[in-house]
């Protein structure tokens, strides 16, 4: 997902992963299916077969888990200020874990398209140093992300190996 802000002579651009779910859903799932297989090993339970107990709270504990591990993943942000003939890239977890800042006019944007059905690689260069954006967004998203790019004044230094990009 992208989320372009503008004030006045400043640029933020959010990129995020696509949430479907927040951990207030995924907490209501785990609930849901806990109580099912409660009800499924309370049952087996109940006709004797107790060893089944242990393995559905494993389940229980791995689905919860897994859960929480995909949050976390989805609280992911990269975030591009342009501000005052600067780029700076943040990456991180709730607060930037990562930070590098060039000046505009020094910024390749490079571009391959390996696979037509994978998302465009996108990444940021000055110099020796470059920098993958936006690894985790759809092909859909990707694309805008180039068109916005090249909107905000970056030019395009790194092609394609198929004939044409869309964005």
């Amino acid at each position: 997902m992208i989320e372009l802000q503008k004030n006045n002579d400043r640029v933020c651009l959010i990129l995020q992963p696509n949430c479907s779910a927040d951990w207030q859903m995924n907490k209501q799932i785990i609930i849901g299916v806990g109580l099912v297989s409660a009800l499924v090993a309370c049952s087996f339970a109940a006709i004797g077969a107790w060893l089944i107990l242990p393995f559905a709270g494993l389940e229980i504990l791995a689905l919860s888990g897994s859960l929480y591990w995909v949050n976390l993943h989805q609280n992911y942000r990269q975030i591009l200020w342009l501000e005052q003939g600067r780029l700076r890239i943040e990456k991180g977890y709730h607060r930037p874990q990562q930070s590098w800042q060039w000046a505009i006019n020094d910024v390749a944007v490079h571009v391959s398209d390996d696979d037509a059905g994978r998302a465009l690689s996108i990444s940021l260069s000055q110099g020796v140093s470059q920098v993958e954006i936006g690894e985790f967004l759809t092909r859909e998203d990707s694309q805008q992300l180039l068109l916005t790019l090249r909107q905000l004044g970056l030019n395009l230094r790194g092609y394609s190996q198929q004939e044409s990009l869309q964005a």
